[in-house]
């Protein structure tokens, strides 16, 4: 038997199993990141309710419903209604969980890039660089996501991996390689429905490579992925009659060049400050890339032939998917989280040949610009504003509290209609026409785009019990604060068989983001009420 070779790796006496200096930055960027996060631990929107109701039937045995014995794909996180199991399994709120979950994913990410991961010829490789964990950190979209309560951080961390089996890949196109960035694909395709999309990227490594082998390694990618996400589809299939997600149709609307339009405003107002700076050392990067295959040396800066190829073809897909759907209502710009590991990784190696007082002079701007950026974010200004007005509380606890007297009113018996989909179905316990159409099937397949389909009449042929509505306090009377709300207030049928029952004061932004006085009221239907 052929012994091994002696000497093959050098004999390490530090006791640490890392160097000192990553985990110093590692700990620095935590921290960072973990302060960005607690200043924005009020952002938490109504949505994180909807994948916890989901997760709740089907602890229950209800299926894959919103409401019981109405399958119908409301969600956009598969993968986050699954992991949302575990704490309603074991008694926990979910929402701490599902933000200390987001929180450790996006550290996790931070971490990765600080320490590194295995070595080059490892089946997954993730070189070391701690320059892109500080600018990482810096990200103030990725801090506030990972408290926010939804997929997003898990989902940017799995795109960050997949990016890394990519480039190995293309790198060194084994069978063990395509097999890790098949599973990592089909984890995207499982954890939002856009992640499918990253499974064109593949090409680039038979382009690159122009080798049989190049073909190999992409062929097992793409049975891993492919052969798991073709299960995945059918069971949709048959469990829900389609494989357009529910929530695809309500959100997506009007015409290409419209969203477009719309999305590419969205991506200017967070690179128009200093994630400039990031895009600006990427496209250097990719220049400093293309000279060294020009020149035929195909290794460029980093000795990772492949990184800057893959990491900016994920900057490209994410930011187009982002303009092309028109970006997301949501603050902290949502849809460019997933993106920003890749830029930093890209912005990382067009820092490399830099002086190093340049270096800390570029991240202390970025570090310093990100949190000018959040704290001028309107949006989010708003969120932290009005959660302090509020006396510490999240801005969806006047829908808690009608949640709550619902269920104690209605013994969890009932149909609710409402505009807000999360908090108040989750907490009362009734089944819930969604008035906007994200979990209504009928609603969802109208004309028009997110917030703009409704149908007052196809709501009250469903003779709901309760009607939830939101009033803006304005000078001159209130004013609803949705479309859908302004419809069914005006509505005959709605004045002559509703009447008010209780309301709940909160708190809703202007067109100019300042605080607005809103209430929001319960309308019974006929004696249908129970006295508590």
């Amino acid at each position: 038997m052929e012994r091994p070779a002696s000497g093959t790796y050098p004999l390490r006496t530090d006791p640490l199993p890392f160097s000192r200096r990553s985990m110093v930055v590692f700990l620095f960027a935590m921290a960072w990141l973990s302060a960005i996060a607690w200043w924005h631990r009020y952002v938490v929107m109504d949505d994180p309710w909807i994948t916890f109701r989901y997760a709740q039937n089907l602890l229950a045995g209800n299926g894959w419903a919103f409401n019981p014995g109405e399958p119908l794909e409301g969600y956009s996180n598969f993968l986050w209604v699954l992991l949302s199991l575990v704490p309603l399994g074991l008694g926990v709120e979910p929402l701490g969980f599902a933000r200390f979950a987001g929180w450790l994913s996006a550290v996790g990410a931070v971490g990765l890039l600080a320490f590194g991961l295995g070595r080059r010829e490892a089946v997954l490789y993730i070189p070391r660089s701690r320059r892109a964990a500080i600018l990482l950190a810096g990200c103030y979209p990725l801090a506030v996501w990972s408290v926010g309560g939804l997929e997003t951080a898990f989902h940017t961390l799995l795109v960050m991996l997949y990016g890394f089996a990519l480039a190995g890949l293309m790198d060194r196109p084994e069978a063990r390689r395509g097999a890790v960035a098949g599973v990592l694909l089909l984890a995207l395709g499982l954890s939002r429905p856009e992640g499918a999309m990253f499974a064109a990227l593949l090409v680039l490594v038979p382009l690159w490579r122009r080798t049989a082998e190049g073909w190999r390694g992409t062929a097992v990618a793409v049975a891993v992925f492919g052969a798991g996400y073709l299960v995945y589809t059918l069971w949709r299939l048959q469990t829900f009659g389609t494989i357009v997600p529910n929530t695809v149709s309500a959100k997506v609307g009007g015409g290409p060049v419209g969203r477009a339009l719309e999305g590419l405003g969205y991506a200017y107002d967070y690179f128009r400050g200093p994630p400039s700076v990031l895009l600006l050392l990427g496209l250097l990067a990719g220049w400093r890339w293309r000279k060294a295959v020009v020149e035929g040396s195909r290794v460029p800066p980093g000795r990772a032939p492949g990184l800057v190829p893959a990491m900016g073809a994920i900057v490209l897909l994410q930011g187009a998917f982002a303009v092309a759907v028109g970006g997301d209502w949501m603050p902290g710009s949502r849809f460019l989280v997933p993106l920003l590991p890749a830029l930093c990784v890209v912005a990382a190696v067009g820092l490399r040949r830099w002086l190093p007082p340049l270096q800390a002079l570029v991240i202390f701007f970025l570090l310093a610009g990100g949190l000018l950026q959040a704290r001028q974010d309107p949006e989010l200004r708003w969120c932290r504003w009005a959660a302090k007005e509020a006396g510490g509380e999240l801005l969806v606890q006047p829908l808690a509290e009608a949640g709550d007297w619902l269920r104690r009113h209605s013994f969890g018996e009932g149909l609710l209609a409402g505009s807000e989909a999360g908090m108040l179905p989750y907490r009362s316990g009734l089944e819930f026409v969604d008035m906007l159409g994200l979990v209504d099937a009928h609603l969802a397949a109208l004309p028009g785009g997110l917030h703009e389909k409704f149908d007052a009449e196809y709501v009250l042929s469903r003779e709901p019990d309760f009607i939830a509505l939101t009033w803006v306090d304005e000078v001159d009377g209130p004013w609803p604060a949705w479309e859908a709300d302004g419809e069914m207030a005006g509505n005959e049928r709605f004045q002559t068989e509703y009447g008010e029952l209780v309301r709940f004061p909160r708190l809703l932004p202007s067109a100019h983001w300042d605080m607005r006085s809103a209430h929001l009221v319960l309308y019974g239907r006929g004696e249908r009420v129970r006295a508590e």
